[in-house]
């Protein structure tokens, strides 16, 4: 094959007074493509980003709710636009990424998504959210075995986090390490920079009544404006510790251990179905039993005991109940379903039961 490099622009450094790894980064690609000895490419998606994945982000915290960023970006950019740009401008049919996910076929030929051989790094929680992985393979499973054709190459690897440390990166920059890159993790756009800090550059503080569960009247306080569920909630004045367990006109807080951090019973709606097996199993018997992440690399608990079971309603919302109660189940975040090792889709996590 015909090996393309390219690099995805996605946020507009310009605008940034933060620090910015944009120079490092392109110059890392371009070492990379020419130690390989492959032509490459920049493209520009600074737009689309920031009016389909950046703006719904800013407005969903201005609403109370916590969306997740990198989910959209791949359901929206990296896996439709920048695909699609691929395909139409480069000719690229065959498209590789370096998530921590495997492909795999079933013997009636369907693809599934399979968590990377080092858990410890698995990232399909944010590949859930992606239109049917067979869309992306359908043009080559008459003539090679997904299988061997790994979309996610490093998903089928284990690498050692001590490879990768600042203090060995230098004795490894050789012929064989072209690229200094550690390990991707986290919002892409954020960086190191403070997240609140960074927000605040694009929602206005604001301050809301801070009331308990059990009504005492803490006040009113801007520093909860941007806790998630779950959160502690920085309040001056207060010897005790307090955490967001509700976010509407009125502020709600709780001691820690409270029982309304906890939930059994939520639903999730905009379900995307990577297993097409599930969808029609869940579409015909209304139900399905399976495993659950609320967060990325949470415990999925032993494979023989399956912890929540999920009903579909008429509304075409799915109606959750897990057997032993989640902390902090938060409003915009994603709840993704899992059968042992393989990844079947997920939703948006709406409307918990606080036991409020």
């Amino acid at each position: 094959y015909e090996v393309v490099g390219v690099f995805m622009k996605s946020w507009d450094v310009t605008d940034e007074t933060g620090i910015c790894s944009y120079d490092k980064d392109i110059a890392d690609f371009v070492n990379s493509c020419s130690h390989l000895g492959i032509r490459y490419k920049e493209v520009n998606f600074v737009q689309d980003y920031w009016h389909q994945v950046f703006s719904p982000f800013i407005n969903g915290y201005a609403q109370g709710i916590t969306p997740n960023p990198d989910i959209a970006c791949n359901k929206i950019i990296k896996f439709n636009a920048l695909r699609r740009y691929c395909r139409e401008n480069l000719g690229i049919n065959n498209f590789a990424t370096g998530h921590y996910a495997r492909l795999s076929t079933s013997p009636n030929g369907q693809v599934k998504l399979m968590q990377a051989a080092d858990q410890s790094k698995d990232q399909t929680y944010f590949l859930a959210n992606v239109d049917r992985v067979s869309s992306y393979v359908k043009d080559f499973i008459d003539e090679y075995c997904i299988s061997n054709w790994k979309y996610f190459e490093i998903g089928s690897q284990k690498i050692s986090l001590e490879d990768w440390t600042s203090k060995d990166r230098d004795k490894k920059r050789s012929n064989d390490y072209p690229s200094r890159q550690l390990l991707s993790m986290g919002i892409c756009f954020i960086g190191k920079r403070n997240f609140k800090k960074f927000i605040n550059q694009y929602i206005e503080d604001q301050k809301y009544d801070v009331i308990t569960v059990d009504g005492q009247y803490l006040g009113k306080h801007s520093s909860v404006f941007l806790t998630t569920i779950g959160e502690r909630a920085r309040i001056g004045g207060m010897s005790r510790r307090w955490y967001v367990v509700s976010k509407d006109s009125n502020r709600k807080a709780a001691g820690i251990h409270h029982p309304a951090l906890y939930t059994c019973n939520f639903c999730v709606r905009n379900v995307n179905w990577i297993s097409r097996n599930v969808e029609l199993q869940i579409s015909s018997m209304k139900e399905l039993t399976c495993h659950l992440r609320i967060r990325h690399l949470a415990p999925l608990g032993n494979a023989n005991k399956a912890p929540c079971k999920v009903k579909l309603q008429c509304n075409g919302i799915l109606e959750v109940t897990t057997r032993q109660p989640l902390f902090a189940v938060t409003p915009g975040q994603f709840a993704v379903f899992y059968l042992q090792n393989e990844c079947l889709g997920g939703g948006q996590v709406v409307l918990p039961d606080k036991l409020l």
